[in-house]
């Protein structure tokens, strides 16, 4: 797997250790195969949220502790992106995606009015 999972797979069984635990006792505890949970901290398989958030459970943290704080290069290519695509589409990245039109997606807004679909 990759780096993520590897750098998740570290914090569980940090804190794990740290509460502890014993690599019996947190997947009997979190109904996930012993096998399974060593995959996990060995970085092997990819986790799903349901089960980042049974294991947070069982550990008495935040799921977004166990998640890793580095910064990697994929993830700081996406938060580029995003910086350059507000300046383009300000009004549209602000909003939620419940609350932008399909249109909203495709044309920018050019103060022309709103968008019909007569043809």
């Amino acid at each position: 797997m990759g780096q993520l999972a590897n750098a998740l797979g570290k914090n569980i069984r940090a804190q794990r250790k740290a509460k502890g635990l014993s690599q019996d006792a947190l997947p009997l505890s979190c109904k996930i195969d012993r096998s399974y949970m060593g995959r996990i901290e060995r970085g092997e398989v990819n986790l799903t949220v349901e089960k980042l958030y049974s294991i947070a459970g069982v550990l008495q943290c935040e799921p977004g502790t166990l998640l890793p704080q580095y910064p990697l290069a994929s993830i700081d290519a996406q938060a580029g992106a995003q910086e350059r695509l507000s300046k383009f589409f300000p009004l549209v990245l602000d909003l939620p995606v419940s609350k932008v039109a399909p249109t909203a997606l495709i044309e920018p807004k050019l103060g022309r009015g709103p968008a019909t679909t007569e043809h």
